[in-house]
């Protein structure tokens, strides 16, 4: 679509002759604008927009003469003026806590925007500002807590946070006078929660400490060092699952800046050490088919991972930070019984732990594919379905390994090799193995009992449809039903390898890549992933492709080929969908915000007491106010219950607010002040 390509060519610092010309190209097309102004919101990218436009308009003058491009510009314009107002008003609050924090003798270091504001953006209104992210030492932590409250900075959730303290690796503050929030972090990635040094991915946050550098105008604040910046944001855009526009324009305004000065063997010997060089590779790969700006030749190659993996991450470790956080919620909100909230540590430390030991004998299954000469494998899974700490919810949903049928026999060479048993396939059913895994953590909370799983692996020439995932209400629902289920015994996970011919494969990937939805990048990455592999460039769909597939295919070779278009395929049905429709922030996502949260937490943990008479304890407990408290749990959970209809009913006859201001985080009322200057002369 034009729109979309618009979007790629112009949320851009600085655009080159040639993309002018090929913008100006897109801007002599009827456009949708409102589509234009809704998806560059939604990805964050409307201020940088705003500017490449303007690099065209000066450049095509007459293209802005017709109503309806001048009318979209405008609506962009007003955008930038938002983000101008509110990054010039968070980096007067960056300043003014650097300021505090220095004088403490703490040392803090500004992550991702904050960096990227002084070597990647001339302008710091051209990247919005979610929230302040700073990066603080774990032994500062107290004294940073105290001054932060000095400053109006107060964590959330309120109250004692034992489990944030204990596991987390970052706490949210929120200042009320100004809607300000603060992401105060001690680590920079925790995908596993490994507090014991038992995992697969080894963070060195000390070196990024030694590599940081004092900021020129930052009041004390330091730095992270190019490298340490280029890894984190890879990291995560991964993390994000691909989902924002703006992540990606981060990395590639990094790359355009400062590509001569990133020591790119030390990125390389970082992303190889700590096992992550698929989550710097295809970001890095995607940011130069997308925008043309890459490393140095002979880099990516030297990151080209063995395996594609974009979606194991995900569907092994994207519940975890969800599992620990909930837990404080969980306590304070509800104050269980003690049994009760010891069990839903006990399940939340036995997830991580799960987690990292499927991950780490799925890293050993793909070294023996390779060692046994296999060719081509792909990992991946749905997400992950406990989203509570509840035995309830299946511990891991379904997860899935591709290969081609001439390397079934190295990967079940593979599997033998690994402590997988397999069975011979009788005509007409599929082949099966199973395996099962025991270990014991050294986590102090899960008592030297073993964390088991039974891996069952069925061998098939169809690919199983991906699950939705789990929503926070249909799991409420699931845990209430089954409140008083305990896990016991070995943790079931499924595990479907789809082999079939290079071509059905193919397909499979190109679907979903086809398909429309929030993580069309992700499978788009995975489709590239095969391309530029050992079948890539010998496969082609089969002749009854189905047409997502036909789509997901073309989509792909227009990113090989350096030109994203997204345009329709004249074979088609139906004209291909926009491609930046969706975004990771969904405005008619309340869900995280129901004020049902606490009248659920409270009835699952009445219901999940062993006994009657624990039962009746918690109730009286729950009736009375404890010290320090504004009410009862029962009483407050009730209140928050009324006043959530209250405002749903009311919402019906409201006014509905502005469009923009629904689509993302950075969106706020501009000040008299602005208004007035906008509806004089825009901003040029």
């Amino acid at each position: 679509m034009s729109e979309d390509r618009l979007l790629t060519l112009c949320s851009r610092t600085r655009l080159e002759p040639e993309t002018l010309a090929q913008a100006a190209e897109e801007l002599r097309r009827p456009l949708d604008w409102g589509y234009i102004a809704e998806a560059a919101t939604r990805h964050g990218v409307a201020p940088l927009l705003k500017h490449g436009l303007s690099q065209v308009f000066q450049t095509y003058p007459e293209l802005k003469a017709s109503p309806p491009t001048r009318a979209g510009f405008q609506e962009i314009q007003k955008l930038y003026a938002i983000s101008q107002q509110r990054t010039r008003r968070m980096l007067q609050a960056v300043d003014e806590i650097c300021a505090a924090f220095t004088s403490l003798g703490i040392a803090v270091m500004g992550l991702k925007e904050l960096a990227l504001y002084r070597c990647a953006y001339p302008d710091p209104a051209l990247r919005p500002m979610g929230d302040v992210d700073l990066l603080i030492r774990p032994e500062d932590y107290p004294r940073a807590v105290q001054c932060l409250a000095g400053l109006g900075l107060l964590p959330l959730p309120s109250g004692k946070r034992q489990y944030t303290a204990k596991y987390a690796w970052g706490h949210h503050f929120r200042r009320a006078k100004d809607d300000l929030w603060l992401d105060l972090q001690w680590n920079l990635m925790q995908i596993e929660w490994d507090q014991y040094h038992e995992g697969n991915f080894n963070f060195d946050i000390q070196g990024s400490w030694n590599r940081a550098a004092p900021a020129a105008d930052g009041y004390g604040l330091l730095l992270p060092g190019l490298e340490d910046l280029l890894f984190h944001l890879c990291l995560h855009l991964e993390g994000h699952q691909y989902s924002e526009l703006v992540l990606l324009c981060d990395i590639a305004e990094l790359l355009q800046s400062q590509k001569e000065l990133i020591n790119w063997g030390l990125l390389a010997e970082m992303a190889i050490q700590r096992g992550v060089t698929a989550s710097v590779h295809d970001p890095l790969y995607l940011v130069q088919q997308m925008f043309q700006v890459s490393p140095p030749a002979g880099w990516l190659e030297k990151l080209r991972p063995a395996d594609s993996r974009s979606g194991l991450m995900g569907a092994l470790f994207g519940n975890l930070s969800r599992l620990h956080l909930e837990l404080d919620e969980i306590q304070l909100a509800a104050r269980p019984l003690p049994a009760c909230m010891l069990e839903m540590e006990i399940i939340t430390r036995w997830q991580a732990f799960g987690a990292m030991q499927l991950y780490s004998r799925l890293d050993m299954l793909t070294r023996s594919f390779r060692q046994a000469g296999g060719k081509y494998l792909t990992l991946d899974g749905d997400a992950p379905m406990r989203i509570f700490p509840s035995p309830a919810l299946p511990a891991f949903g379904r997860l899935r390994l591709g290969v081609p049928d001439e390397d079934l026999p190295a990967l079940q060479r593979a599997l033998l090799e690994n402590g997988f048993s397999g069975k011979n396939a009788l005509p007409g059913l599929p082949e099966t193995w199973s395996a099962t895994l025991a270990a014991v953590s050294k986590d102090p909370i899960l008592q030297g009992q073993p964390v088991e799983l039974r891996l069952s692996a069925r061998v098939d020439s169809e690919m199983p449809p991906g699950g939705p995932p789990t929503s926070r209400s249909q799991a409420a629902k699931t845990i209430l039903k089954n409140a008083d289920r305990r896990q016991t015994g070995p943790v079931e996970v499924q595990i479907w390898i789809v082999t079939d011919q290079p071509e059905r494969l193919l397909e499979n990937l190109a679907s979903q890549a086809g398909q429309p939805g929030l993580k069309q990048l992700l499978h788009l990455v995975k489709l590239l992933n095969f391309l530029n592999g050992p079948y890539g460039q010998t496969t082609s769909l089969p002749a009854n492709a189905s047409p997502a597939a036909r789509a997901g295919l073309r989509l792909a070779r227009q990113f090989q080929s350096g030109s994203f278009e997204n345009q329709p395929d004249q074979a088609a049905e139906a004209p291909a969908e926009h491609f930046f429709k969706f975004a990771r922030i969904d405005p008619d996502d309340d869900d995280r915000y129901s004020g049902f949260k606490r009248l659920f937490y409270f009835s699952w943990c009445w219901l999940a007491a062993p006994n009657w008479g624990s039962r009746w304890a918690y109730l009286g407990a729950s009736l009375r106010k404890p010290a320090g408290a504004h009410s009862a749990v029962l009483f407050a959970a009730l209140r928050e219950v009324f006043a959530a209809l209250w405002h749903k009913a009311a919402a019906r006859f409201a006014a509905r607010p502005p469009e923009a201001a629904r689509l993302a985080y950075w969106v706020e009322p501009l000040t008299p002040e602005n208004a007035a200057r906008l509806a004089g002369e825009l901003p040029k």
